[in-house]
């Protein structure tokens, strides 16, 4: 064992010159695995061990559906990954963490021996972990081949999770101990490009020398100049200089400003983001949910990075930027010792501008407490309780800040301290040579500034990449310590591109700019997940999603499991629209169904479908979901009472905090990603929005059945009967219609399980309207279906989709196209359902009339139209008056977004359904009263929101049904005659 350790290790050695084509070898080796579990669309065994761990679905369950050249796919994919990526992976990272303990700045620096001792003790012990990644990445392997084999007694998500964990972290922390070496790596690159077409000039080892080189000379000119001072000082002609004035001190804080006002405009921003609408929830939740208590943990936590970066970015802007002290040149000692004496006082005031600035976050955080407060707290919730969190938050904020100003004081002072007055005239002395020698100053004048600022970039960019650790941590530390956390890293990252861009010989911002321009147009990687390709269990044929049941077919089958062709008393059938508006819709959505369903025993049984746009889509999904967990119970069972328990669950997924997961996806995988000449979709920042939610929906006992959780996970379409599989006690389920829009040519696009046509027939009710289905041809899991009808402007991007859409005249025949947020088109969801129940009375006028073979229509049928709105007419609006000229076209553009279902439900109730010759349906809405609670447009809402909610809909729906002429009361009657 030791002669095979020593032989790795010498290998490890000797292979350093090369390390640059193992870094090769490794990207080509990930890349063919990419393009292999590509073909699994979101579903090979990687992906599924992951899920096993989140959600509990068994993968064996899924496993054991594949066709057999899927499971030679994944046999592939795993003797690949055991074979090539594993070995390949661990030698280069065990080659590159020994370069850089023995050949970087950090350790051949003279003047930093602990620096040194430190770095090669981590890249050697970094090393000595690859091995157990490696055991526990093969262990990992070896399960999936048993579930490949059916192996009977899979390991338990657990054991997934330490073997995960076991791989990831040696791996996090090599990667890690790398990208703390940008120069070096960025060197690297030069010296094997020029030493593969044959020039060996370029070597690291020279580079690093002459940079040490420029770092001793720069120590020497400081030293004579520090000589020079304090003989000027002994001169007995010296007289100290005066004061500051005011215009002087006015004067000095203005240069200062101009040295960091990056830093300053980043934390205007912080303040700016923390007064929108949604972090007023958010409050709400840090009050009132123990687990907010975490929340608050990892928000001072945050807080405490983020005013650290404050003073490291303020400390090295602060160095880099160009000085406004005439007579300062490095070059020239007795002058610049004369000039240092006389502007003293100023570079005084200056060396503080960083220690001043890193107080600020906390600050303007509790400004923030302060003003939130009074905006939140109604006059109900301002109780002993209430206040007493309120307190307890701001006095462990305090404690947090007095800790942080005593540590950061003692650093500040620690670094200038007269007793190495040199450090204290760094800045002043500063003269831009190259970015490379500029760099190689800052390692050696603030080297644990540098560490921390690289450290904390990267452990950011290691836990919010991969879904594995991202999805987790941005659900667990909540928004306020994700946007304090993203801006952490974006002042490192801006301090170093502005040291960098030096022009004109340096523009590396406009070098950037120009590179996403030029990328933008190959780097889209919004295409929507599909479903795998499954086989019918009766045909053993490919399941398409031709098998969907048309809307005569689906609603025939309805009738009869409804006894229209038995009965003769009138059959209510109602169609709900549910209007857009966030997870403020979603909530209100489903608080609306559980009030009817429990006020009106038996309602589920009468609601045909559901058509909803954005949140209110997301709302259906959720109850359409939720029921089907409950799919045991047949049709001709259903549900007298509505349990408490599809209540309890209910509630527990429109309160997931989905706002966190999406704001982070957007800030930290979209932003990296624009940097990127190809799509990758594995940093998708749309995922992770729907992965949350299906967390959520599937980690509940309210959906024991595996059977049902593994289709919600896979497919939208499994949850309903195909066209080969209506029986009489299959229909237990509103039919979904979910509304999006398509960004090229603004028509609206559907996502459902009954087949709409997709057509250009002018006499068909969904004329122009495109059906995602019959346009791609493929199934898509539901999650992504429910997110489609809900991609928020900016939050996510459009869904990229490919198939025909009706009405385009185009010479290729298959057209990309992106799915965006169906408000665009149309935000309440009544113009789907209104051309549904044209469609539906078509259709029953048809079985009404007697014909051969056919039994006939002998129910009347009532068409009832319920709309489900979030806003109300006299909802205020917050006015656009502070830059007028920027806000007010996206805020009105929003604003008439939101409001635009009010005119529509005027006219739907007071205009068409008096029209019986064309249509004829009873119309009602249950419309949330905003006035008493500020409830959220984005993807959070608290329980204490859903609770008022739900008060409100009891109520709302009680009150109707105790008027004998309200359409409720009509409805309650058909139900139970």
């Amino acid at each position: 064992m030791l002669i095979l350790r020593a032989r790795l290790a010498l290998f490890v050695q000797q292979q350093a010159a090369n390390r640059v084509f193992w870094l090769v070898l490794t990207g080509l080796t990930a890349a063919l695995i990419g393009f292999v579990e590509r073909q699994f669309n979101g579903g090979d065994l990687h992906s599924l061990a992951g899920q096993y761990v989140d959600t509990g679905v068994n993968p064996t369950i899924l496993i054991r559906d594949w066709p057999a050249e899927r499971s030679w796919l994944a046999w592939l994919d795993l003797t690949v990954d055991t074979l090539l990526f594993l070995p390949a992976y661990t030698l280069t990272l065990a080659i590159w963490c020994r370069y850089f303990s023995y050949h970087s700045l950090f350790v051949t620096n003279r003047f930093r021996p602990l620096l040194k001792l430190v770095m090669q003790c981590a890249g050697r012990w970094i090393r000595r972990l690859l091995v157990v990644a490696a055991l526990a990445d093969l262990l990992e392997n070896v399960t999936m081949m048993g579930w490949l084999l059916a192996y009977p007694g899979p390991l338990a998500g657990g054991a997934i999770l330490l073997l995960r964990l076991l791989k990831f972290i040696p791996a996090g922390a090599a990667v890690f101990f790398i990208l703390l070496h940008p120069l070096g790596i960025m060197l690297s690159i030069r010296e094997a490009f020029f030493r593969l077409i044959g020039i060996d000039r370029y070597n690291q080892a020279d580079v690093r020398h002459r940079l040490m080189h420029h770092i001793n000379r720069r120590r020497q000119t400081d030293l004579d100049i520090r000589n020079a001072v304090l003989r000027f000082k002994h001169d007995k002609a010296f007289t100290p200089p005066p004061p500051l004035s005011f215009g002087a001190y006015v004067s000095t804080l203005w240069k200062g400003f101009l040295n960091v006002q990056f830093v300053v405009y980043l934390l205007l921003a912080m303040f700016g983001v923390f007064q929108l609408d949604q972090f007023d929830e958010l409050f709400y939740f840090l009050l009132t949910e123990q687990r907010g208590l975490w929340v608050v943990l990892f928000t001072l936590i945050a807080l405490c990075l983020w005013s650290g970066m404050v003073y490291v970015s303020s400390k090295i802007l602060l160095f880099i930027q160009p000085n406004f002290f005439e007579g300062v040149d490095p070059d020239k000692v007795d002058s610049t010792a004369r000039a240092l004496d006389k502007i003293g006082a100023e570079l005084r005031l200056l060396r503080n501008t960083p220690l001043w600035l890193s107080h600020v976050p906390f600050l303007l955080l509790f400004l923030t407490l302060a003003l939130n407060f009074g905006r939140l707290a109604s006059v109900e919730q301002k109780t002993p309780d209430f206040a007493f969190k309120y307190v307890s938050i701001l006095l462990a904020l305090s404690v947090v800040y007095v800790l942080f100003a005593i540590v950061i004081h003692r650093i500040h002072y620690y670094s200038d301290k007269e007793t190495r007055p040199e450090r204290r005239w760094s800045f002043a002395l500063f003269k831009p040579d190259s970015p490379a020698s500029d760099y190689a100053l800052l390692v050696d004048r603030a080297p644990y500034s540098i560490l921390y600022g690289q450290g904390v970039l990267v452990i950011l960019m290691l836990l919010f990449l991969p879904s594995a650790t991202g999805l987790i941590l941005s659900k667990g530390i909540g928004l306020y310590a994700i946007v304090m956390i993203w801006l952490t890293g974006l002042a490192y990252m801006g301090t170093l591109l502005y040291q960098f861009n030096q022009l004109p010989k340096y523009p590396v911002l406009v070098g950037l700019l120009l590179a996403v321009l030029a990328f933008s147009r190959f780097n889209d990687n919004s295409d929507i997940r599909q479903s795998p390709v499954k086989l019918n269990a009766k045909t053993g044929e490919p399941d398409t999603t031709a098998r969907r049941p048309s809307v005569e077919a689906y609603y025939t089958h309805w009738l009869k499991t409804r006894h229209a062709f038995t009965d003769t008393s009138t059959l209510p059938v109602v169609v709900i629209a549910t209007a857009g508006g966030g997870i403020r819709a979603a909530a209100w959505t489903t608080e609306s169904l559980i009030a009817l369903n429990k006020q009106i025993p038996g309602f589920d049984h009468h609601v045909l479908a559901i058509s909803g746009v954005s949140g209110g889509g997301v709302g259906a999904a959720t109850y359409v979901a939720v029921l089907g967990g409950q799919a045991t119970v047949p049709v001709s069972q259903s549900l007298t009472s509505f349990p408490d328990s599809i209540t309890a669950h209910l509630r527990s997924v429109v309160t997931e905090d989905l706002v966190s997961p999406a704001v982070a996806s957007m800030l930290f995988r979209g932003g990296i990603h624009n940097f990127i000449p190809f799509p990758l979709h594995a940093i998708d920042r749309n995922r992770w929005l729907e992965d949350a939610w299906e967390q959520r929906l599937l980690t509940s006992t309210n959906i024991p059945n595996d059977g049902v959780r593994g289709q919600l996970t896979e497919s939208f379409l499994s949850l309903w009967p195909d066209s080969t599989t209506l029986t009489t006690d299959s229909l237990n389920l509103p039919a979904l219609l979910l509304n999006g829009a398509v960004a090229e040519t603004g028509q609206k696009i559907v996502m459902s399980n009954l087949d709409l046509g997709n057509t250009s027939d002018r006499q068909n009710p969904f004329y122009d309207v495109a059906d995602l289905f019959a346009s791609t041809g493929h199934d898509v899991p539901y999650k992504t279906a429910t997110f489609l009808c809900a991609r928020f402007p900016f939050v996510t991007s459009g869904g990229k989709a490919k198939g025909v859409l009706p009405n385009i005249t185009t010479d290729v025949r298959q057209t990309s196209y992106h799915i965006i947020d169906g408000g665009y088109a149309e935000n309440t969801g009544i113009v789907t359902a209104v051309q549904l129940i044209k469609k539906l009375q078509r259709i029953s006028e048809s079985l009404s009339k007697p014909a051969a073979g056919r039994a006939t229509l002998r129910r009347p049928v009532a068409y009832y139209l319920l709309f489900l709105p979030n806003y109300a007419a006299s909802e205020a609006k917050g006015s656009v008056n502070t830059f007028r000229f920027l806000v007010e076209p996206v805020k009105g553009f929003l604003n008439t977004w939101d409001r635009n279902g009010v005119s529509l439900d005027q006219l739907i109730g007071r205009t068409l359904q008096g029209d019986r010759r064309a249509l004829s349906f009873d119309y009602a809405s249950l419309m949330l009263n905003t006035k008493k609670h500020r409830y959220p447009l984005g993807w959070y809402i608290s329980p204490t929101a859903v609770g008022k909610m739900a008060g409100q809909a009891q109520v709302d729906v009680g009150r109707q049904l105790a008027d004998s002429t309200s359409i409720f009361r009509q409805l309650k009657r058909q139900i139970h005659p």
